[in-house]
């Protein structure tokens, strides 16, 4: 008989006024989030709602990484990963995202360089953030081994 383990989530928003917000969640740090300069806003040096969506679908890719490579025996030593997302008018009238675009820099131990391509490859279809959209996340990977200077100061730093 099979288990199922269901996870609940939350968040909160509350407005300011204006073209302002505060979310947070409960125990956790508030973000003050306002409209996008693009969008018409007027706050620029604050995070958007289209940033924060952006900065969930980089970091949950990245962590997804991090636990598949952890599960598949797979050594990291760094993980990069950038994101963009593409907003324009939709077929259907709408202003929203089209495209999301991850790109990825993974950098392992040189036998393990083909390992760190699949286990990037596997995030991508377990990632729970970017699969929750209904908009295409595009994927570009670049694994490199570890150089030997960077050995050598890695094992210096332990």
């Amino acid at each position: 008989m099979a288990v199922f383990k269901d996870r609940r989530f939350t968040a909160t928003a509350n407005w300011l006024g204006g073209e302002r917000s505060l979310v947070g969640g409960f125990g956790l740090p508030e973000v003050d989030v306002a409209t996008p300069p693009e969008l018409g806003g007027h706050d620029a040096g604050v995070w958007s709602p289209e940033q924060l969506l952006l900065a969930a679908c980089a970091s949950c890719y990245e962590l997804t990484v991090v636990g598949v490579a952890r599960t598949r025996g797979v050594p990291l030593h760094a993980v990069e990963v950038g994101v963009a997302g593409h907003v324009t008018r939709r077929d259907d009238g709408c202003l929203g995202f089209i495209v999301i675009e991850l790109e990825a820099e993974l950098v392992t131990d040189s036998e393990f360089v083909e390992h760190a391509e699949i286990v990037a490859l596997r995030a991508k279809e377990a990632c729970i953030v970017n699969l929750a959209l209904d908009v295409p996340v595009h994927l570009r990977v670049s694994v490199r081994a570890l150089e030997p200077e960077e050995v050598t100061a890695a094992l210096a730093r332990k």
